[in-house]
């Protein structure tokens, strides 16, 4: 999935394809965002992965990483945070975050180590380590490893490499016998951790490369790269709510599927600055009818809705599921509202779908379509009396005269709220903003979690993610368990954010707010 958002982002900006060779590794702008946001970054997307890499890149521990190492690159320094990753080095993990060094008591053990920060991470590093300080040959180095991984014979090969070291080291070091048996009590354990579970340089800096990748294009080219992770991920809605929020954090603007404009992919107007959204990305569309839809918007321009209607019946595959949800979404809204077109497409379906050569006048008298059906259609009899039923004489005047009447009376849209839980479920997201400032405070909640005391676990407040209808910005608030018990907040509500604050520690809190209906 990343090599083919790497592939459709050049693809997308006409550029040639990016690989280690032909891109600049040491983009200064390109590592800080990859930094400051791992979204889309292959490996590191996680939220404990993002936590550890802010810290694990901040630039006092990257200073303190070159001060040790003259070799030092921030590609491998990325491998070597994936490695850390790992569960081997889960001891240690935090302590190289920091900024720290493990001294190991020998000078050119600590050299040797200087790029993992003492520590042995990487599995080729272990086979080097036993080439250099215990005298193994290449050949033996990976069968030890090898037979460590898979837990085969330990009791003889741990024993022998600590044998091996002692006898070695003192021999090529500036090292006693009696320091080499004290460095290497902790470094066997170490070496068996490392050896079980840990990564490898070489799939670790393909990784690093990729993920580099991702951001040196999410970072020059973020129009191409957002709408190519939209169109990679299209079937991940988890996924696709992060990019989605992303593209909001940084001012890129995502219109949503309009007929006459969207395809079935996400596609975007350079010179607009936008992209649009593709109708595949949808629960339950697919990309045939979603063709479909476009092609027949530019073949036909279509006054009214019915027509729209009609067409769509004769000449593409959509159903009746597809038909609602594409309304509810406001794909046609050049036609009217989601409640207005609603009402139009239950006279369409009446009329079975403009097919209708007669309809009982008992099943419409209730209906206004009854006050101005006469003009349309006949209910006389040859003796001059009223039948039962009228006979439509002009069916397609009929129907845009019941959208001309629904359109006439003004009905407002759906509910927001409504809006918001459509776009919720159908699109795994909500991107819906008024623009306006007095809606800055509104606030759809999306989240709502418990935090615990570390003490004795205790709930001692909530962590509220939310939305602001106004701006489309998104934000997390603690409101404390005080008041949450007093008046509980749910994911999927509106609320009015009354007073929010900053507390000494950079925290934003909500201590008063009220529900929005």
């Amino acid at each position: 999935d990343n090599v083919a958002l790497i592939n459709q982002t050049c693809n997308m900006a006409g550029i040639e394809r990016l690989t280690p060779d032909n891109v600049d590794l040491n983009d200064e702008k390109a590592w800080e965002a990859i930094k400051n946001d791992t979204t889309c970054i292959f490996q590191w997307e996680s939220g404990q992965a993002s936590n550890f890499l802010r810290r694990f890149m901040s630039k006092d521990v990257i200073d303190k990483a070159k001060s040790r190492n003259p070799n030092f690159s921030m590609i491998k320094w990325m491998s070597f945070g994936n490695g850390l990753l790992r569960p081997a080095c889960a001891s240690y993990r935090d302590d190289v975050a920091d900024g720290n060094t493990y001294d190991n008591g020998i000078p050119e053990l600590n050299d040797f180590l200087a790029q993992e920060a003492g520590h042995v991470c990487m599995q080729e590093t272990i086979m080097k380590w036993l080439v250099q300080f215990c005298g193994y040959t290449q050949a033996e180095s990976d069968t030890v490893r090898r037979a460590i991984a898979k837990k085969k014979g330990t009791d003889k090969i741990l024993p022998e490499i600590e044998r091996r070291f002692i006898d070695y080291a003192p021999q090529h070091y500036d090292i006693t016998t009696e320091k080499a048996k004290e460095v290497i009590k902790p470094f066997i354990q170490t070496i068996m951790d490392a050896s079980a579970y840990a990564f490898s340089w070489n799939h670790s800096d393909a990784y690093s490369c990729i993920g580099y990748m991702c951001g040196y294009l999410r970072t020059y080219y973020p129009l191409e790269f957002i709408a190519s992770a939209l169109n990679v991920f299209t079937d991940n809605q988890e996924k696709t709510g992060s990019i989605v929020e992303y593209a909001q954090e940084h001012n890129i603007k995502i219109h949503p599927p309009r007929f006459g404009y969207s395809t079935d992919k996400y596609s975007i107007d350079k010179e607009m600055g936008v992209i649009y959204k593709g109708i595949h990305s949808i629960k339950y569309m697919n990309a045939q009818m979603a063709r479909e839809l476009y092609e027949l918007s530019k073949e036909t321009k279509n006054e009214y809705f019915m027509d729209v209607l009609i067409n769509l019946d004769s000449e593409t595959s959509i159903d009746a599921r597809q038909l609602d949800i594409l309304i509810k979404l406001d794909y046609f809204s050049d036609y009217g509202n989601a409640n207005e077109l609603d009402i139009i497409l239950y006279y369409f379906k009446l009329f079975k779908k403009g097919e209708a050569k007669k309809i009982s006048a008992e099943k419409i008298e209730n209906l206004p379509v009854a006050n101005f059906i006469n003009t349309y259609a006949t209910n006389k009899l040859k003796n001059g009396g009223e039948s039962k039923s009228w006979t439509i004489t002009d069916m397609h005047g009929l129907l845009i005269e019941c959208e001309k009447f629904t359109k006439s009376l003004g009905l407002k849209d759906l509910d927001f709220a409504v809006k918001c839980q459509w776009q919720e479920e159908n699109l795994g997201y909500v991107d819906l903003t008024t623009g306006k400032e007095e809606d800055r405070r509104k606030l759809l909640v999306s989240e709502v979690y418990p935090m615990r005391s570390k003490k004795d676990d205790t709930v001692w407040g909530y962590a509220v993610f939310a939305r602001s209808i106004g701006s489309g910005k998104s934000s997390r608030l603690t409101v404390k368990a005080r008041t949450f018990s007093y008046d509980p907040i749910s994911k999927g509500e509106i609320i009015y954010a009354k007073h929010v604050f900053k507390n000494n520690s950079g925290y934003w809190y909500m201590d008063d707010y009220e529900h929005v209906v």
